[in-house]
């Protein structure tokens, strides 16, 4: 059993990163979502936040799916890995988009 974990411990390690970072992306999407919000209520008190509702879901689902990506690392052979990247950051790119078309439209309608 011990020979096991010292065969696959730079694997368990790289997993156990990116199960952390995701988690601490989620954080830092919470923490930053309170910190809008607060201002938000401030600035406009009697609208109700839907855009950013959105984006935080939308944040939240990227961490994931980008987690998930980031552990298929493990699982797929060397020579897929051009693959995988390719696929991460056009999951990058839509997220990126996503969020930056809300908050521009949100922007407008204001």
């Amino acid at each position: 059993m011990i020979e096991l974990f010292e065969l696959y411990k730079p694997l368990i390690i790289y997993a156990l990163m990116v199960i952390l970072g995701v988690a601490a992306l989620q954080v830092l999407t919470k923490v930053l979502y309170n910190w809008l919000l607060k201002i938000e209520r401030r600035k406009f008190p009697g609208e109700d936040p839907h855009a950013l509702n959105l984006v935080k879901r939308i944040l939240n689902a990227l961490w994931i799916v980008i987690g998930a990506i980031g552990l298929s690392f493990i699982f797929v052979d060397e020579d897929k890995d051009a693959i995988i990247l390719k696929n991460l950051k056009l999951v990058l790119y839509l997220g990126a988009l996503a969020v930056t078309t809300i908050v521009a439209a949100t922007s407008v309608n204001m």
